[in-house]
């Protein structure tokens, strides 16, 4: 009797650490972005701005990438703290979807001339792993209440063994 209950539980316990050491499942995106093609700069004689990364390319598993807008015209710039993410697969973009826990913070941003703001995509908000590709972080900025919409690409990839 003992023997098959001290079995039971070796068993339960290989079980358990099996589930909780393997992967997490991957999301399947299905939400294809409502953004085309995007540029990480936009330029006009009333503004000039830049959506860049230190870097374009990161090792799995992601943890947080850093971004900035660069404001270098003349106007001021406002926008929120939030953006998005994209994933390119199958030949479009497709959106990487947010746990349902997350919350984005309704905070506005005044972004002057020859200023610059610094964010942070942290991975653990997301409902998705990054498995290695092409993805886009996509910010909305507004000047005189036109919307300008700016996207930067970075990869992510195997981690080196």
């Amino acid at each position: 009797m003992t023997q098959r209950l001290m079995a039971l539980l070796l068993a339960a316990l290989v079980a358990l650490f099996t589930t909780a050491c393997s992967p997490e499942p991957l999301t399947k995106l299905t939400k294809q972005s409502g953004y085309g093609e995007l540029s990480s700069t936009y330029t006009a004689p009333e503004i000039s701005l830049e959506l860049h990364l230190e870097k374009t390319e990161y090792e799995a598993p992601l943890d947080t990438i850093p971004f900035e807008v660069k404001n270098s015209g003349p106007g001021t710039i406002h926008f929120g703290v939030e953006f998005e993410v994209d994933k390119f697969e199958q030949g479009a973009w497709h959106v990487v979807p947010f746990r349902e826990d997350h919350g984005i913070p309704s905070i506005g941003i005044e972004l002057e001339p020859g200023k610059a703001y610094e964010g942070i995509v942290e991975a653990a908000s997301f409902d998705y792993s990054f498995p290695p590709g092409e993805y886009r972080i996509i910010k909305k900025l507004y000047l005189d209440g036109k919307e300008i919409v700016l996207a930067t690409i970075f990869h992510v990839k195997e981690p080196a063994k």
